[in-house]
């Protein structure tokens, strides 16, 4: 055989085999391709029915557009924001924020202190267990501090478990001081209270401004009630009502009237301006007493106290208006 001839017969064994191979692996791609569609259909049915089965299963009951789940807890070790987030917070542990923020803005409250809570809008709880709810700018910066409502009120850091209800722009500075309502009021004392009012401050440990505007109780367990520009300046002192009145004494009282006070221990005053003293008698230059005192049916007894507080002797009892003329002369 010529090697043309074995040439062309090798060519055309070749062409042959490659005819037979190629259907043969034709064969073999379509299978396979067959297979995967089969897997593929198979694969989707399943997830589709395990997504079913999940829904079925599901802890909620849906309708409407709502979700129920009657009968179950839920458990947030970091913490639930509703609404928008605040990108500016660094957000605290176990925190709740409810912070519809603004349009277009991110949230505006911030709940940083650990346990912390905040509802309202440009709310901040810094200090841990600290709660606003409600209200806008305000700020709970003592540990278990509470806010409520209100606008631009402020728990500073050294008022634990202290709380301001409501109002504007009240503050507190010590712990377990309160302060409701009102304008500009200042609870700086330890438990101390401030109730309304404007521009009104307690001072003293566990005292209490009640109303009125620009008062001020500056010493233990003193009060005042009402009126403006009052001051009850010693332990257990209190002003009530009338218009830049001073309790000076412990214990003492000034009672309603213009310029009252009431300068000595266990003193009341009452009414207008007291005497500064009874300026007939060395003897009386300390006795702060008014004439509606000195009329009520009581004159003797004041006259006996009086003088046995400054010694005055035992000789017999003289009326005040004798003593005193300038003083008491039109009682």
């Amino acid at each position: 055989m010529g090697s043309d001839q074995l040439a062309r017969s090798v060519a055309i064994l070749s062409l042959v085999g490659s005819c037979i191979f190629g259907s043969i692996l034709l064969k073999q791609v379509n299978d396979i391709r067959s297979e995967f569609d089969a897997y593929k259909k198979a694969h989707t049915s399943a997830q589709g029915a395990e997504t079913s089965r999940k829904l079925q299963d599901s802890i909620f009951d849906c309708k409407d557009g709502w979700c129920y789940a009657r009968d179950h807890f839920f458990l947030f070790s970091k913490g639930v924001v509703v609404g928008k987030r605040n990108f500016g917070c660094e957000y605290g542990e176990s925190v709740l924020s409810v912070d519809a923020g603004q349009s277009q803005t991110n949230g505006l409250n911030c709940p940083s202190g650990r346990g912390s809570v905040t509802f309202g809008t440009s709310n901040t709880a810094t200090a841990d267990f600290a709660t606003i709810i409600g209200g806008g700018g305000n700020k709970a910066n003592g540990p278990s501090s509470t806010i409520a409502g209100g606008y631009s009120n402020e728990v500073n850091e050294d008022g634990a478990g202290a709380s301001v209800f409501g109002g504007y722009s009240n503050v507190v500075d010590e712990e377990l001081s309160t302060v409701i309502g009102g304008g500009s009021n200042k609870a700086s004392g330890y438990g101390s209270s401030v109730l309304g009012g404007f521009s009104n401050e307690a001072k003293g440990e566990g005292s209490v401004v009640v109303g009125g505007s620009i008062n001020h109780a500056d010493d233990k367990l003193s009060a005042v009630f009402g009126g403006q520009g009052n001051t009850a300046q010693e332990f257990y002192s209190s002003v009530f009502g009338g218009y830049g009145s001073k309790a000076k004494g412990g214990w003492s009282s000034a009672v309603g009237g213009q310029n009252t006070e009431a300068n000595e221990d266990y003193s009341t005053s009452i009414g207008g301006q007291p005497p500064k003293s009874c300026v007939d008698d060395e003897n009386f230059v300390k006795i702060k007493l008014t004439c509606k005192m000195v009329s009520k049916g009581s004159a003797n007894f004041i006259e006996a106290s009086c003088k046995k507080k400054q010694r005055y002797g035992t000789g017999p009892k003289i009326m005040l208006k004798n003593i005193c003329p300038k003083t008491c002369g039109n009682c």
